[in-house]
């Protein structure tokens, strides 16, 4: 219930103010949260079947029953049930079409001002312009407007009659209908001009309308287009800089405490394309595994660890799946060098993958998988920069699920003296 920490720009006035910090009681907490908007909208949705069993003296109404029928106050109580729909709203920030949509919106105000102010003109000079072409003549009879519809063959005289209809534009307001579903291009058709008079303000008004709708709409078209540009490049943005403050987080420990290194293996899984160079090889997924190497102690340590490949898309912008297994067998030196902290040496296996992703434009859509492991066996520089070591393995053809310990030619990964100095 703590709702102001729920305002971000409510924080940063909080935490920029020279104002004294009043902060709110559990009664104003409850108070704001019971009149939040999307709370009303929830008691709204839920409320009617409350004040309907209330109504009926206590008993539960029937879903299958018209209440209507027993208390007028039930059309309220129907309209009020409406507000569940309006919680779908709630869901507009969740989805990336609904926030586009809405900046685009918001960018476009001026143009939809515009676009309004001549449709509303156009309704009303055209609407005004087909009543008086359309109207007809009054019929005291029928105490309604009557125009011509069509001829009709009198089977008594042989010669052709008029035929009248009641009139659809009774009056300026009645045609505003027809003007409006004109102007925006819907034309349902159910009114209609007949007159050679109705029909050529009729076709004013058609190319009047295009006329009006083209130039907004495209405004509002370029404005979409910007918003979504400017959305990607911002989600561009933070995923840049979230792995940017990952690798200065990652950094600074490292400068920190350089063991965070030296226990890191990363494991990078790639498609052999067999072509001269590297630009060619597929991505198929990465792993980061946290390696037990205690300090100052002479225990050896053996793990059999299995890691789930993610995707990376800065490497390739397509999905991955499956595990890798690593096998890793820690012994440390003893007696330890002077000053040192890890000392020893490291026996890596790659032992096999799983579920690799498939490569499409194979006829086999196994991947030719080969994998590449960087570790950090050495001290940090005299800079303080750590050097990795990069060990590539051999290559498994056409297999989903390879083992490289059961391949001829094994990972050539040397064991390696890990010595990081305090």
């Amino acid at each position: 219930m703590r709702v102001e920490l729920l305002d971000q720009d409510e924080i940063i006035r909080i935490m920029s103010t020279d104002e004294k910090i009043v902060w709110p009681t559990k009664l104003q907490r409850m108070t704001r949260f019971v009149l939040a908007w999307p709370n009303l909208i929830d008691l709204a949705a839920i409320l009617p079947s409350y004040v309907a069993w209330a109504l009926n003296r206590g008993e539960l109404p029937d879903c299958n029953v018209d209440i209507s029928s027993k208390d007028s106050s039930a059309v309220i109580l129907k309209l009020i049930r409406l507000m569940r729909v309006v919680r779908a709203f709630r869901l507009g920030r969740r989805f990336e079409a609904v926030i586009i949509i809405s900046l685009s919106m918001r960018k476009s105000v001026r143009a939809l001002w515009v676009l309004l102010l001549n449709i509303c003109m156009g309704v009303l000079i055209f609407g005004s312009l087909m009543y008086f072409m359309e109207h007809g003549t009054y019929d005291p009879n029928h105490q309604a407007y009557h125009r011509f519809a069509w001829y009709t063959l009198d089977p008594q005289s042989n010669r052709w009659i008029e035929m009248s209809e009641r009139s659809p534009f009774e009056s300026i307001p009645h045609s505003f209908w027809w003007a409006l579903v004109t102007a925006t291009t819907v034309g349902y058709g159910d009114d209609s001009p007949t007159t050679f008079a109705g029909h050529l303000t009729a076709g004013v008004a058609l190319i009047w309308s295009l006329c009006v709708l083209a130039l907004p709409v495209g405004v509002i078209g370029n404005k979409f287009e910007e918003v979504w540009k400017n959305y990607d490049q911002e989600k561009q943005m933070e995923k840049s800089m979230r792995r940017s403050a990952e690798k200065l987080v990652r950094k600074t420990l490292g400068l920190i405490d350089p063991l965070s290194f030296s226990r890191t293996l990363h494991i990078e899984v790639w498609h052999d394309s067999f072509f001269i160079g590297t630009y060619n090889n597929v991505f198929l997924g990465e792993a980061e595994i946290t390696l037990e190497l205690p300090a100052y102690t002479t225990d050896p340590v053996h793990k059999q660890v299995k890691a789930p490949l993610i995707e990376n898309r800065s490497k390739s912008n397509r999905k991955v799946s499956g595990y890798v297994f690593v096998d890793y067998h820690w012994i440390p030196n003893y007696p330890n060098v002077p000053g040192s902290v890890l000392d020893g040496v490291l026996h890596l296996t790659l032992v096999s993958a799983e579920d690799l992703a498939s490569i499409d434009w194979k006829p086999s859509n196994l991947p030719d998988a080969f994998v590449i492991v960087k570790v950090y066996p050495k001290s940090p520089n005299d800079d303080g920069d750590i050097v990795s070591h990069n060990e590539k393995s051999s290559t498994v053809i056409n297999i989903s699920d390879p083992a490289w310990k059961n391949v001829a030619d094994p990972i050539p990964l040397a064991p390696r003296t890990c010595r990081s100095k305090t």
